[in-house]
């Protein structure tokens, strides 16, 4: 168990730079909390005990800054290679309630096909060879290679190679596996099972923080009012969009001022809200609670171009 004094040493490092010039920095304000350098009254001795014993009351509120400060700036830390958080996905939701659920089913539909469709290219790679070699083998070669003899060979004789068997890098379907080989490398990458179910915000605030040491957390849905287990969706349903911090504005970001006159057209830099699928996620949520409230299929009728939903807002 870690020591009162290496727990301190752990929250200085967690520490953002102070800048403030009552303290200085932050062995200053450690030493100002303490009334003196707080090593030294760690070290101090009783008379009846070797050391001081940990305060418990100090440890726990020294994890609880901690989390706070996490909270509120997120980072990339080194854990040379270990991941805490587990294999786990990066869409959050809560909380963990059969109508929340139900949402999760439709969002996941998209996804759900693009792994059938990964899976499916994963399976002809592996079947490709043996398709090519039955086409080569049946009457469709001995047909096509009859049919050479009627036609210019100097035009249409690279057909041919179509029908050759998997050895032949220019048949048919060995030219179009290596489409299909280089479309299996790139999915490798992708994640497609990307929702995970939390109990209440709190606990999708601290899976947050620890997938943002690792540059894993992308959103999180949080539906406030959905308290029951069997809670209803109705006409008057509100959620929170909880997008990673990096890839969205704070508010004053996005508000046109008079101090503002450079052009706003770089969408990677002021357009976050598009660029990085915060108004395409509200868009799909939007119409999948229409679709769950109506008990009616509504058409894919596009995202509403909008970079905040200003002038609803809360200010930063």
């Amino acid at each position: 168990m870690k020591t009162l004094q290496q727990n301190l040493q752990y929250l200085l490092q967690e520490l953002p730079p102070i800048d403030f010039d009552i303290f200085g920095d932050n062995q200053k304000l450690l030493n100002a909390v303490f009334c003196g350098n707080y090593q030294d009254t760690m070290s101090h001795n009783t008379g009846t005990s070797s050391s001081v014993k940990p305060n418990v009351l100090l440890e726990n509120l020294q994890q609880q800054i901690i989390n706070f400060i996490r909270k509120l700036t997120p980072r990339t830390t080194d854990h040379q290679g270990v991941r805490y958080c587990g294999n786990i996905s990066v869409f959050d939701v809560t909380p963990n309630v059969s109508s929340v659920r139900n949402l999760v089913e439709k969002l996941n539909n998209p996804l759900r096909l693009a792994n059938f469709f990964s899976d499916n290219i994963k399976d002809y790679n592996q079947i490709a060879d043996s398709l090519q070699d039955a086409i080569a083998s049946s009457d469709l070669a001995k047909a096509a290679n009859y049919l050479s003899t009627m036609v210019n060979q100097t035009k249409y004789g690279r057909y041919l190679d179509l029908f050759h068997n998997s050895s032949d890098p220019n048949s048919l379907l060995e030219l179009i596996k290596a489409v299909t080989e280089n479309f299996e490398n790139v999915s490798d990458c992708v994640r497609f099972d990307r929702f995970v179910m939390t109990s209440d915000e709190n606990e999708m605030e601290n899976l947050a923080v620890c997938l943002s040491d690792y540059q894993q957390y992308f959103t999180g849905i949080v539906f406030p009012n959905f308290t029951g287990f069997d809670y209803e969706i109705g006409p008057f349903t509100t959620y929170k969009i909880r997008h990673n911090p990096s890839i969205v504005d704070f508010t004053y970001a996005i508000m046109d001022n008079k101090k503002r006159t450079a052009s706003r057209d770089d969408p990677i830099i002021n357009l976050h809200y598009i660029m990085f699928g915060f108004s395409f996620l509200q868009e799909a949520i939007d119409k999948h609670l229409i679709e769950m409230i109506t008990n009616e299929s509504i058409p894919q009728h596009g995202v509403y171009a909008q970079q905040e939903p200003y002038p609803c807002q809360n200010s930063d």
